[in-house]
């Protein structure tokens, strides 16, 4: 499994999504998708041995991301956001135990600050079966990816592409 992550280099978060990551999973291998070429920040993912796609231009977060899964082979990819906080040491192998159940396209996780089902719960951690998962952090199968296929580059910069994917993966 590996981290992909999109950005364009100056989320303020970034150094700290990257941190989380390395802190939480440091075997999780890190590929950034940096839309629009930063070289500074390309030297500071060098020296975290994180790998580095430089774009020329950002081609939006579908765009981005799509460079990126086009780029990497491995059989899941955890999509995140750079503003993304991972808290739980080992959520590599919770991620991993859902996929040796190939019905399961996709795995989600909640979060604090999110308009959907995804919403924190302080009752605690529990699994939930959905139809749609917003890719702020997900997690896909490549055999998903190969039947669904990218994201929908049509939305631009960044709006409902998740959604178009989970609707299509539903099909």
């Amino acid at each position: 499994m590996r981290v992909l992550i999109p950005t364009i280099g100056v989320h303020p978060c970034l150094k700290l999504t990257l941190e989380s990551y390395l802190l939480t999973s440091p075997l999780a291998p890190i590929t950034v998708v940096v839309g629009g070429t930063n070289s500074d920040l390309s030297s500071y993912l060098e020296s975290l041995q994180v790998e580095c796609l430089p774009l020329d231009e950002n081609l939006g977060f579908a765009g981005n991301v799509n460079v990126g899964l086009k780029a990497i082979d491995d059989d899941v990819v955890l999509i995140s956001n750079d503003d993304v906080v991972v808290l739980t040491p080992g959520w590599d192998d919770l991620v991993k135990e859902h996929f040796k159940d190939e019905s399961v396209a996709a795995v989600g996780a909640t979060s604090n600050y999110v308009l959907s089902h995804q919403l924190y719960d302080t009752k605690g951690p529990e699994i939930e079966f959905v139809s749609c998962l917003s890719f702020f952090w997900i997690a896909v199968s490549r055999r998903a990816i190969d039947q669904v296929g990218l994201l929908d580059e049509s939305f631009g910069l960044g709006l409902c592409e998740d959604l178009d994917w989970c609707v299509r993966a539903k099909q």
